[in-house]
């Protein structure tokens, strides 16, 4: 399920408005600093990129996510991605 609220949705201009919707970091950003959003989650983005705090701080490139693995039952799809000091030459 994805969730996406608009400042439509807040009674109140002090409401916390959390969002979730495929963001990069770019666009994450701007719903942020436009007042669309309080809050956005990248939950696709970390599945694929446990270390994505790190990526964003570095601009390094992003894992790709392979959605045929996600709850699949196993540890593929969840523990295999490269972490990024693993993905980066020395």
């Amino acid at each position: 399920m994805t969730l996406f609220l608009t400042p439509s949705c807040r009674s109140e201009p002090s409401e916390f408005e959390p969002s979730t919707c495929g963001y990069t970091l770019e666009t994450a950003e701007e719903e942020i600093s436009s007042g669309r959003a309080d809050l956005v989650s990248f939950g696709t983005q970390f599945l694929a990129n446990p270390d994505l705090p790190e990526r964003f701080a570095t601009g390094a490139a992003l894992n790709a996510p392979t959605p045929a693995t996600f709850y699949s039952g196993g540890a593929l799809g969840y523990t295999d991605y490269p972490a990024l000091a693993a993905s980066t030459p020395p």
